[in-house]
């Protein structure tokens, strides 16, 4: 029997998207969830549940209360997912105006808090403030920001510390959300970065457009907004353009500076064309394709599907180890399915509590999938490299990626497809987990456009959606996939082959969601990529894509 006081995560491995799938599934049985706001709110309530205590006596409070709740939520039609053609959209950015009325009352006696630095703009943005009656205080890290109105972050380029996005993190987390009515970040590195040479210096972009995108869907009463200088822009002129921001009320959780005009980003339809005679790479069987995070899941299937099409040398890497080299690896090869798995293990009674046959069922059916890959690409006559690396350790990246060099003379493509997910609502998220989430997908990317050499046929990302619109509970995972978008920008400019980040909508049957939650997005309208049909456009891309990055997605209920 379950004990009613086990931690649902530490006991029982029952982490916060498992929660969601649980309330997924017991919503049609106990009548909640019929309004998407309604639904909103209990994820925030159910993320901040613990203990199976906990939970059972929230479904008891729900249950007691279904025919009132009932009642009381108007009848809506639930949105239909119709059979959409899969978009493919690409990014431009359009003028938008601040507010032309800006009332400057709001400010007094607001009180707000301004990130200090070493250059002259925190005093500039002070003064601007200050006269209008607001009250400014600069402050650090150990700050109380608990009584602010509002935060005002910097991020600028000739500040001696530059500060990383953790560090802002630890801020906006200090902030009362219930009394905080700005949150802005002011950023003028894109103004500068494309002139330096040096490719480190592409560390300086931090994600900040997905972050910002994500807390505004998470907070619906504080404007939080990225403030781009895609141009070099005075002291006093930024001073101007942060109080015109904070008096600006319209949507948009990124704006960009370019000269003086005002802009925001557009996504604009973009089909591709296939009619070329010849396709953009060319790869024969002494070529050589590092894949990062590749022998599982929706990217082992996207490279299988291109390893068909081009047999070579694939080097796959995870941070699991060689399954091919794992003594039980027999035993379950057979198996299919994490039920399957996890019914052989509790029969086999060699684990006794929950958490080490979840544990045990995740790393068999892992292995499964990497051995899977592994034998099915090599029938397809491809010479397979599986290689066992922390992504996150960045020296050993850079050795891996060395040793290719000096083995095979060189390296023709990357696919970066490594991601993690800890999904939880900003408030429920740690400065730790925002990093580990964060880290898997930055820190690779770091070290590919540091080490590779300019003749790299081709380099692709995989990046989100979530960093395109945000979304909630996303805020870590948005923010790294936004690093991807900006690098892919800086390094289609620096290498002579093609350099794309693909921001893909869910996949139907694949990837990170899970059958409940998929019926979860259908329930919201949102459509998912039909995996046959997303294989090509993810061949395609690689063929004949020219743009930097695209969003593959169907539907539009983002």
């Amino acid at each position: 029997m379950l004990g009613l006081d086990l931690d649902l995560e530490a006991d029982l491995s029952i982490d916060s998207i498992k929660r969601m799938e649980i309330i997924a599934d017991l919503k049609n049985k106990i009548g909640f969830g019929e309004n998407l706001e309604q639904a909103d709110d209990v994820m925030e309530k159910l993320a901040a549940i613990k203990t199976l205590r906990g939970l059972a006596s929230w479904i008891s409070e729900m249950s007691g209360d279904t025919t009132e709740t009932k009642n009381e939520v108007k009848e809506v039609n639930t949105p239909e997912v119709t059979n959409n053609v899969l978009s493919r959209l690409r990014f431009d950015i359009t003028p938008t105006d601040a507010s032309s009325v800006q009332n400057t009352e709001v400010l007094q006696g607001k009180r707000f808090a301004i990130t200090q630095d070493d250059t002259q703009q925190t005093s500039a943005i002070k003064t601007e403030l200050e006269k209008h009656g607001a009250i400014v205080e600069l402050v650090d890290a150990d700050k109380d920001l608990s009584h602010v109105d509002g935060l005002i972050m910097l991020d600028l380029f000739s500040a001696t510390d530059k500060p990383s996005i953790i560090d802002h993190v630890d801020l906006i987390k200090k902030l009362d959300f219930d009394k905080a009515k700005w949150v802005y970040l002011i950023s003028d590195i894109a103004a500068h970065i494309q002139e330096v040479t040096d490719v480190s210096v592409l560390r300086h972009h931090q994600g900040y457009p997905g972050l910002f995108k994500s807390l505004a869907r998470e907070f619906d009463h504080t404007t939080c907004r990225f403030i781009s200088l895609s141009t070099p822009q005075e002291v006093d002129q930024i001073a101007d353009i942060t109080l015109k921001e904070i008096l600006t009320n319209d949507k948009p959780a990124e704006v960009i500076y370019k000269n003086e005009q005002r802009h925001k980003v557009d996504i604009i339809p973009s089909p591709l064309s296939t009619s070329l005679n010849e396709a953009h790479i060319q790869l024969d069987q002494k070529s050589v394709v590092l894949v990062l995070g590749g022998a599982q899941g929706i990217t082992a299937e996207l490279v299988k599907h291109m390893s068909q099409a081009y047999p070579c040398t694939y080097i796959l890497v995870g941070r699991s180890a060689d399954p091919r080299n794992e003594t039980s690896a027999k035993e379950f090869e057979g198996m299919k399915t994490k039920e399957e798995i996890r019914a052989y293990l509790i029969k086999s009674g060699k684990f006794t509590s929950p958490a080490e046959i979840e544990k045990e069922t995740t790393k068999v059916y892992k292995n499964n999938q990497i051995l899977r890959t592994i034998r099915d690409m090599e029938a397809l006559g491809n010479t397979i490299i599986y290689q066992s690396l922390d992504l996150c350790d960045e020296e050993g990246l850079s050795n891996l990626i060395s040793s290719i060099y000096e083995k095979y003379s060189r390296l023709d493509g990357v696919i970066h497809g490594a991601g993690l997910l800890e999904d939880k609502l900003f408030k429920q998220k740690t400065t730790s987990s925002f990093g580990r989430v964060f880290d898997t997908k930055v820190k690779p990317l770091r070290v590919l456009a540091e080490q590779l050499r300019t003749d790299c046929q081709f380099v692709v990302l995989f990046s989100s959606i979530a960093s395109v619109y945000g979304n909630k509970g996303q805020t870590d995972y948005a923010a790294a996939n936004s690093v991807l978008d900006d690098y892919a920008n800086a390094l289609n400019k620096r290498l002579q082959g093609k350099v794309i980040s693909i921001n893909w909508g869910p996949w139907k049957g694949a990837g990170m969601v899970s059958s409940t939650l998929e019926s979860e997005y259908e329930r919201r309208g949102i459509s998912m990529i039909p995996l046959d049909e997303g294989k090509e456009i993810f061949l395609n891309e690689i063929k004949y894509g020219t743009e930097s990055q695209v969003l593959i997605m169907s539907g539009n209920n983002w």
